[in-house]
């Protein structure tokens, strides 16, 4: 195992992306999504329950045969630094082997032959009142909206089903792989991932999409489709929630098209506060009152969650995104804007 970990490894390092982007994002990894997804893809429940417990019983196994194991206290010491080891390196291999490796794929930009550059401040300012206009004339086309927050009713039982329909449509469209059937599964309990300021989370080791069901039916079908997009095979937080915008804008579904409009105009509104808030302040009040209700619910019920360790699940999270090569780590999630901005132009 540990021979295993260190030869992906460098592997990862060493290839080029276009080698990784042929042979492993569109060969090797789309074998091991059909299996994924024709074993315990096929389970009734998210597959992270068995693989916690698995987590637990490896655990209480290395501390029982290390109290076991018989010699002197650096012996024993020894013997539990080289299980970790070995646990450490089948970790490690797995994560590469069954999604990791995507990290190294040529980027979607330059698959999609589009440039994407941050935008000055005036740009910012643009794309922020042609994506202001679409949410509002988004949210009018959902038959039941009102002045009052959506409907939690909204969400359709089969919301899976169809974001999955909705998203490889669109991928399909510009010749990205499609196999398999990427699970967007709902986190119970409520405010698991919530707690520690995380939506949803992709674990490559049972190859699912998890979204807590803590949150406001509002968010799920944008949330959902970014979790599903790393099922794809795709990593970078930012390309997860462009395609994620993309696909659902473009959906039959006027719930999932506002779903993944809103989601999109927050990055975009959060840019625009840190160049001037008081300005923005002002332009919220000026928003309908049914989308300040709506953000309003949405706040209420992430609140409803204290984070748990922020600081340390920020400073964990960025560090690993760092090691992955995304050098600008967490911030990464807001490369949607100069993604999209240069997408719509590329489009006009």
């Amino acid at each position: 195992w540990i021979i295993l970990a260190v030869i992906t490894v460098l592997l990862r390092v060493i290839l080029p992306a276009q080698v990784i982007e042929t042979i492993y994002s569109r060969g090797i990894f789309q074998v091991i999504r059909l299996v994924i997804d024709n074993t315990v893809g096929l389970l009734p429940f998210p597959t992270v329950y068995l693989f916690v417990v698995g987590l637990l019983f490896l655990l209480i196994r290395a501390i029982r045969n290390g109290v076991k194991f018989e010699g002197n206290f650096k012996q024993r010491m020894g013997q539990f630094g080289w299980s970790f080891l070995r646990f450490s390196s089948i970790v490690v291999f797995l994560f590469l082997f069954m999604w990791g490796f995507n990290y190294g794929r040529v980027p979607i930009e330059e698959q999609l032959l589009f440039d994407a550059q941050p935008l000055e401040y005036e740009e910012l300012k643009k794309e922020f009142e042609l994506t202001t206009q679409e949410l509002i004339d988004t949210r009018i086309q959902i038959p039941t909206a009102t002045d009052s927050v959506l409907s939690q009713d909204l969400f359709p039982v089969d919301a899976e089903r169809l974001i999955r329909a909705d998203l490889e449509k669109w991928l399909a469209r510009y010749d990205f792989p499609v196999g398999g059937r990427v699970r967007g599964r709902l986190l119970r309990p409520k405010g698991t991932l919530l707690s520690i300021s995380t939506a949803g989370v992709y674990l490559p080791w049972v190859g699912e999409g998890h979204i807590d069901a803590g949150m406001y039916e509002i968010q799920l079908p944008f949330v959902m489709a970014h979790e599903m997009s790393h099922g794809y095979g795709f990593t970078d937080e930012g390309t997860c929630n462009f395609i994620a915008y993309q696909a659902m804008r473009e959906s039959e579904n006027p719930f999932f098209r506002y779903s993944a409009v809103l989601g999109y105009w927050v990055y975009l509104a959060s840019s625009v506060a840190r160049y001037d808030f008081d300005a923005y302040k002002e332009f919220y009040k000026t928003l309908p009152l049914g989308i300040r209700n709506d953000r309003r619910v949405i706040r209420a019920y992430s609140d409803s969650y204290p984070d748990i360790m922020p600081y340390f699940r920020d400073a964990f999270y960025n560090q690993y995104l760092k090691t992955q090569g995304i050098e600008e780590g967490m911030k990464n999630y807001s490369r949607v804007v100069m993604l999209a901005a240069a997408w719509r132009e590329k489009e006009d």
